[in-house]
């Protein structure tokens, strides 16, 4: 019997909205496919039981010829997490090489508007509508022990069980062993060097991304501002609480545009966030299994590696202001009504980006463990 994994990638806030529903479903999808093969399933369903990250990565890397299933639980909030998206990137990129997509089945947990047009803006919402989604929208108000909620767990699972089946039929470790360039394809992947130029062309892009945010954010503190000046004004010429609500009337309908330009602009800086971390973390391990004492590469290589610092602090820096403006939302919310729903989205995009500081840490990590001597020796 084949040592079977499985995992589910979920919001832990959606989770914990829902009492633990989400792990509850895993669960539940686990439970029936094992009645059904009588083969257990070794399920992840947190982060934190699986130190994730480069072990997670490792994980699926060894083993993905075992891997059963990667369940997506798709809500809103999944597209806004730094760390959801790289799970799905991750190991979509890496089924996608060896053509075993089938192994993937989101689950719209609560509808995505975005996921209803044609082409979304959103590159990982594109990937998403590619697969055959299972609708759940309905499902998750519906009880454990109703029916219709076993009902279609157990139709889960046995499409599960069909798709596996399917990979099955497949050679994984031929396929496996051409990706890693010990097949036919060997030669085809990029060297160091062009990694190093695609990560070059990306990482202004994501810069001038963190620029603009930076920018928004000043002008919806400029805006803020203003209004609470002439709510003081209001008041010292005794003008009342009216005069509070029409100025924050007024304030709420001129915050639309810049929220709005900031939820695009977030989406953006997590899309290409993920993007350069992926590209990241497959050259750094490129980067630790080669060798070179050619002076010019490894002038090129210790040029790269002063930037990957020197992008780190610029995020450090550019979102140090975010913070400080997801504080003050919580307050400037309570003001009125009007000001509640800007004030939310808001405070729901910028706390994506939050996210992103540790995974340039973890980037300035990988910087700092690279075996090459940049005081002008060479790489040992």
């Amino acid at each position: 019997m084949r040592d079977l994994l499985g995992f589910l990638s979920y919001v832990h806030a959606d989770d914990a909205l829902d009492d633990g529903r989400i792990q509850d479903l895993g669960r539940d999808i686990v439970g029936h496919y094992e009645a059904i093969t009588a083969e257990a399933i070794e399920l992840f369903l947190d982060r934190d039981d699986l130190h994730w990250g480069d072990e997670w990565h490792d994980k699926i890397d060894d083993a993905l010829s075992n891997v059963a299933f990667f369940i997506p639980i798709i809500t809103p909030r999944y597209f806004t997490r730094v760390e959801c998206r790289r799970e799905l990137q991750f190991f979509a990129d890496r089924a996608g090489r060896l053509g075993i997509t089938q192994l993937i089945l989101p689950i719209l947990y609560i509808d995505v508007s975005e996921l209803h047009q044609d082409e979304p803006t959103d590159a990982l919402m594109r990937l998403v509508k590619r697969f055959q989604w299972t609708p759940w929208i309905d499902l998750r108000f519906k009880s454990r022990t109703s029916p219709e909620y076993r009902t279609e767990v157990d139709l889960l699972a046995r499409e599960l069980v069909r798709r596996v089946a399917a990979v099955e039929a497949l050679d994984i470790v031929a396929a496996a062993e051409a990706i890693e360039g010990t097949g036919s394809e060997a030669g085809a992947e990029p060297g160091t060097l062009d990694r190093l130029a695609a990560l070059e062309e990306a990482m202004p892009r994501w810069n001038e991304t963190l620029t603009a945010i930076g920018a928004e954010v000043q002008t919806i503190g400029d805006l803020m501002t203003v209004g609470t000046e002439d709510t003081n004004r209001a008041d010292s010429r005794g003008q009342g609480f009216a005069a509070r609500l029409t100025v924050a009337r007024r304030v709420a309908h001129e915050l639309e545009e810049p929220v709005e330009r900031i939820e695009g602009l977030s989406q953006k800086f997590v899309a290409d966030l993920n993007e350069i971390d992926t590209g990241l973390r497959v050259l750094f391990a490129q980067l630790e299994i080669e060798s070179t004492e050619d002076a010019a590469t490894i002038a090129q290589i210790c040029e790269f590696l002063e930037t990957i610092r020197s992008l780190s602090v610029a995020s450090h820096n550019g979102l140090g202001a975010t913070e400080g403006m997801i504080e003050a939302s919580g307050t400037i919310e309570k003001i009125s009504k009007d000001m509640r729903a800007p004030m939310r989205r808001l405070k729901t995009s910028l706390t994506a980006m939050l996210e992103a500081r540790e995974i340039t840490d973890s980037w300035v990590a990988m910087a700092d463990a690279v075996s090459v001597d940049c005081s002008g020796g060479l790489a040992v």
